[in-house]
């Protein structure tokens, strides 16, 4: 019989997180929960907890725990109607055998009967059912869990998959299972287990340290934690705690290697010197292994196995497992034997052409040559495509500290890796050496002088140094030949893009980017392709052209996503970009999206005009408190890592987000830190404003608004005076409208209505096709008298599409003005009518269809629907697709 006491724990257990997501206040979420993972994680312990915690709330329980005896579904089932039903009788074979069932069956009916009849709520728990090899054992799990009702709840452990219906389960939204990754502890946890006094002696560092060396595995974390707590040198011993110390060799002998017969432990112990193994490698290592069964052994018998694909053909060791088996072969295997293993594993896997796990096995294998020979091959690949700068850097070192010197083409990828890591200082010490170097060596190297000048702009455009990345992108153009790498073409017309959209230099930026596309069109790099987009789509964002932009980035990130993982660091730059234009078209819930997927990245991918639009988004979305994920401190964090041009305009964009929210005093002393100072006694700028290259935008709008709204208007005025006219000359339309409310509200101040209105309809009229929005709806409150104004006006709008944008706006914003202002403001005849195909046209555009749907539904041709669409564009005097659909809107012409 199995044992039906619940586990007596003798320890105070931890409310681990996958407690908390089994039961909450006695309610169990699930009608089946599996934990499934291996020894030492706890599996039993949770189950206690749970069914002490369903006992205070006065559920009636069950509980079996199998063991090397109990492995019969008899024994099971029995053991579970005893304690449900604790007179009822046996069934007795021989009935069960004319009834044409087997006992076992018979019993199955009968336990599933008890359970539709008992009178309240009941759990059952099978603790360890991996013993019972019954092969009806699925049909039980099968019938407690179809056959029952709600009110039964299943809990099952296992060290190995449990087999049942799982399809039916998850379709049914019964099931929840959990695994080792479920049940292992984290930081928190594991802090909790040690206690106060070893926590706080142990520091946050040391608990990670613990973390990093356990993996998590409650086991291994209470061994540690009676290690550490019977040490007299907790540091020491801590910094000593490995796989290889005795308690857990102790454990991980008895638990797991005595499994094994001699020779597959000797073959184990070798098996530990492999970063991961699979079959093939291990067969390829190993030829006698195909007969002795080691590789299925290792499946049965649960030995700390991390499947490394979702096939389950490629397999690490736990990391406590694999330190304690390396621990063994340093100590029973001779090196030349250690040797000749992790080189059989690097050949087989280059072979395969896996030729970083064969980088890393001609390491450990002390073979530098062969490293450097694969390192040398591979470098363009690991750096450019595939992203490997860390571990890239690091191989290079190592080969250095090895006295390997590197060919010149690995040490340029070297100079990339470093300037993608943002370590420019060395980057650029080290392209200066490499140039000489090549200078000086013979003609068959000189091929690599034009990348390593190109690479010269990259690391200028990098530290923000723009006019010397202009002039290097510029002069390496100018010596362009037929040969060139497309990827270098394509980095030198982005660089020169860059730099001219920084300058304002818009048409010259669209020749540039376009020259970049037909470059990246030849490289046929996604990667490429993204980054292209990101420095092309900066182009109409610094025009303040938002709807051209976001339409084309997510676009771009649509499609990156289809072809990179959509964790991929380009596909975050490109959401940071769309995120500055979502805000500032008043999508919040949209941009606030695009910035959990690139905020993450801003550390190691994109460059400071990304950031700068991730930034600007997230302060915009400040809600002014210090719980928000866009507390001003954290993103500051995030500028530091790159040239001093960003921290400045955080703190622009910080001043402007903090007079928003009227608190005025803490935008003075932001604008303080970032050169702005405001005497009211002088009523001047005590302060330059220190810039690379020339005004910067986001500082003269932070310091106009600020001595704005501390009542300084003669200064305002002569700020806003040279602000307009710089950014009319430089066709920054955004910053115009800025500009612009600006002087209105300062208009408005001074008791000058119609100039305030004046400056509010040209806003209006710039930002409609662009549905600049933010602005306005930023300056609600001092803008407010003047757009209440203008609703009296409704003739002031002669074009639809202004008309249309104003409405959006007074609706927005939610202004008390006259009763059904955006309905007034729409009434007259705004254009032309249209006619019932032209409308029919537009309908389908509002839904979404293409030109080409919109041709094959309506029996036309393509050609005829991009004719009608120019007409319905012009009668509603919009420039595009979007524009036409959100106006039609608001005129109530579509859905």
């Amino acid at each position: 019989m199995a044992n039906t006491a619940p586990p007596q724990i003798a320890f105070e257990p931890v409310r681990v997180r996958a407690l908390r997501r089994i039961v909450s206040s006695g309610v169990v979420r699930h009608k089946l929960t599996t934990l499934v993972a291996p020894i030492g994680y706890g599996k039993t312990t949770v189950m206690g907890m749970v069914l002490a915690e369903l006992r205070r709330s006065g559920r009636h329980a069950a509980w079996v725990t199998l063991g090397p005896r109990a492995d019969t579904l008899d024994a099971t089932v029995q053991s579970l109607l005893a304690q449900l039903q604790p007179e009822a009788p046996r069934a007795h074979p021989t009935e069960a055998l004319l009834d044409g069932r087997t006992a076992p069956d018979q019993g199955i009916d009968a336990l599933i009967r008890a359970l539709n009849a008992h009178p309240v709520p009941v759990a059952l728990f099978l603790d360890n059912i991996d013993h019972c090899t019954d092969p009806r054992l699925p049909r039980l799990i099968d019938r407690l869990c179809f056959d029952t009702p709600a009110s039964i709840q299943i809990f099952a452990s296992s060290t190995q998959d449990i087999a049942y219906n799982r399809s039916r389960a998850e379709l049914e939204g019964v099931v929840l299972p959990l695994t080792a990754a479920d049940l292992r502890f984290d930081a928190a946890e594991a802090g909790e287990l040690f206690g106060a006094e070893l926590a706080r002696t142990l520091g946050a560092a040391g608990v990670d340290t613990v973390m990093a060396r356990t993996e998590g595995w409650p086991a291994a974390l209470r061994m540690i934690r009676i290690i550490l707590e019977r040490s007299s040198d907790t540091g020491a011993t801590l910094a000593a705690i490995s796989g290889s110390h005795q308690m857990l060799a102790d454990l991980l002998n008895r638990e797991i290697l005595s499994r094994f017969v001699p020779h597959q432990r000797a073959r184990l112990i070798e098996l530990g010197l492999l970063h991961s193994f699979s079959e093939p490698l291990i067969h390829a290592i190993w030829p006698e292994s195909r007969d002795d069964g080691l590789f299925e052994t290792l499946l049965g018998g649960s030995v700390l196995l991390v499947a490394l694909d979702p096939a389950n053909t490629s397999f690490r060791f736990h990391t406590l497992l694999r330190d304690f088996l390396a621990a063994e072969a340093l100590a029973h295997i001779p090196e030349s034997r250690r040797a000749a293993i992790r080189t059989s594993a690097g050949q087989w896997h280059e072979q395969q052409g896996n030729w970083r796990e064969a980088i890393e096995y001609a390491f450990a294998a002390g073979d530098a040559v062969w490293a450097n020979r694969l390192l040398t091959d591979h470098a363009e690949e690991a750096v450019r495509d595939n992203g490997q700068t860390p571990q890239f850097l690091d191989w290079a070192d190592a080969l250095e500290q090895a006295g390997i010197t590197l060919a010149a083409e690995t040490e340029y990828w070297r100079i990339w890796a470093l300037a993608f890591r943002r370590h420019y200082d060395a980057a650029k010490r080290r392209l200066t050496r490499l140039q000489a170097r090549v200078e000086g060596e013979g003609a068959g190297d000189h091929r690599l002088l034009r990348p390593i000048h190109l690479l010269q702009a990259s690391i200028e455009s990098l530290t923000d140094n723009g006019s010397a990345a202009h002039r290097e992108a510029s002069a390496w153009l100018k010596g362009s030949r037929p040969d060139d790498d497309p990827f270098e073409l394509c980095a030198a017309h982005c660089i020169l893009t860059g730099t001219l959209t920084a300058e304002s230099r818009f048409t010259e930026a669209r020749e540039a980017i376009q020259s970049a596309r037909l470059a990246a069109s030849e490289a046929s790099s996604p990667y490429v392709d993204g980054w292209v987009a990101t420095y092309g789509n900066l182009i109409p964002v610094a025009e303040g052209n938002y709807t051209d932009a976001y339409a084309m980035l997510i676009g771009a990130i649509t499609r990156l996503r289809g072809e990179l993982a959509d964790s991929a660091g380009i596909c975050g730059a490109l959401a940071l970009v769309a995120a500055r234009c979502a805000v500032e078209m008043n999508l919040e819930e949209e941009a606030r999206g695009l910035l959990v997927a690139g905020l993450p990245h801003l550390r190691t991918h994109g460059f400071l005009d990304v950031a700068a639009c991730g930034l600007a988004a997230a302060v915009a979305l400040w809600d002014g408190t210090a719980a928000s994920p866009y507390e001003p401190r954290a993103l500051q964090a995030i500028a530091d890592s790159y040239p001093p041009r960003l921290s400045r305009m955080l703190g622009g964009f910080v001043v402007r987000r903090l007079i928003e929210l009227e608190r005025i005093d803490e935008a003075a002393i932001a604008a303080a830190r970032i050169g702005i100072v405001v005497n009211l006694e002088t009523s001047g700028r005590e302060a330059a404003l220190p810039s690379p290259r020339g005004t910067n935008p986001a500082l003269a709008l932070a310091e106009a608004d600020l001595v704005l709204s501390m009542c300084q208007p003669a200064v305002a005025a002569g700020l806003i005076e040279a602000g307009l006219a710089r950014t009319r000359r430089q066709r920054r339309s955004a910053d115009l409208v800025d500009w612009l409310l600006l002087k209105a509200q300062l208009a408005g101040d001074d008791h000058n209505p119609e100039l305030a209105k004046g400056c509010l309809i040209e806003a209006i009229r710039i930002a409609t096709h662009r549905r600049i929005l933010r602005p306005f709806i930023a300056r609600r409150r001092p803008l407010a008298p003047t757009l209440r104004d203008l609703c009296e006006e409704p003739a002031t709008f002669s074009v639809a599409a202004e008309r249309a944008f104003f409405a959006e706006l007074i609706e927005t914003m939610a202004l008390d003005g006259p009763e059904g202002t955006p309905a007034r403001l729409l009434e007259p005849q705004l254009f032309e009518r249209l006619t019932p195909r032209e409308l029919d046209m537009l309908r389908l555009v509002a839904v979404g269809m293409s030109n080409e749907r919109i041709a094959a539904r309506l029996g036309i041709s393509i050609t005829t629907v991009k004719w009608h669409l120019q007409n319905v564009f012009g009668k509603m005097d919009v420039r595009n697709r979007s524009a036409a659909v959100a106006t039609a809107r608001l005129l109530g012409l579509v859905g």
